[in-house]
């Protein structure tokens, strides 16, 4: 349908950097041992396995509104595994509730990839995801605090 110049022309290159380079992110902080440091932090905050949960769902909603959300998945997942290890919890429900909040980047247009297409293309600008997608995030928080409770 298009020629591949074309293709190639609209490929996001900068995203796509920024999303190879989480992944060595991701193991630079557990080699550094940056991640037991966050995952002893929030573990220490209380033993109660839903406050964990509830930190680690708005440090995760946070950031994926800062950097992409695949980085935030690469980040967070080890984080979460090591909190869930020194308090004994199950990480799978941790885990796909992150991946749920890391979907829900609704107020930066930084966050997903869509988001970037949408403003570019439509002349949308940051004030407007901020305003209209405040009210989306906190339905996409409670989903995600739902999922693991029901």
């Amino acid at each position: 349908i298009i020629d591949i110049k074309d293709a190639l022309r609209v490929i996001n290159y900068s995203l796509l950097l920024v999303i190879a380079c989480s992944f060595g992110i991701s193991h630079a902080m557990k080699n550094s041992g940056v991640n037991d440091a966050i995952a002893s932090v929030i573990s220490n905050i209380s033993g109660n396995w839903w406050v964990i949960f509830i930190i680690t769902q708005l440090f995760s909603q946070i950031l994926t509104e800062i950097i992409t959300n695949n980085a935030v998945a690469v980040i967070m997942t080890q984080i979460i595994i090591d909190i869930c290890d020194a308090n004994s919890f199950d990480p799978k429900p941790f885990i796909i509730s992150l991946m749920l909040s890391c979907s829900c980047s609704f107020i930066t247009p930084y966050g997903y990839a869509t988001n970037l297409i949408i403003q570019g293309t439509g002349g949308y600008k940051f004030i407007d995801y901020f305003k209209y997608g405040i009210f989306v995030k906190f339905i996409g928080f409670f989903i995600t605090f739902f999922v693991y409770f029901f």
